[in-house]
């Protein structure tokens, strides 16, 4: 499951914006690259509220490049991109 939910998004909604992630799972949060940070405030917000949450350290496309598995929601899906 994939869901794009931006950072401003996340700290201003309620609980139920990270009520449908499954208790247990990995969260990663990515960013535009390396040296954009808001992926760490992203990761530091999850974590206060019990998830498991990791940075990907480059950012998406070279998660992809380095042929590591990307699964997106099925189409219809929800998609938060503010």
């Amino acid at each position: 499951m994939a869901i794009s939910i931006p950072l401003d998004q996340l700290e201003s909604g309620s609980d139920d914006t990270v009520s449908g992630i499954p208790e247990g799972m990995e969260v990663f949060a990515y960013c535009r690259g390396r040296y954009c940070l808001l992926s760490d405030e992203a990761v530091e917000f999850l974590r206060r509220r019990g998830f498991n949450a990791h940075r990907i350290e480059d950012g998406i496309a070279e998660w992809k490049a380095t042929g590591k598995k990307l699964t997106r929601s099925p189409k219809g899906q929800r998609k938060d991109h503010g």
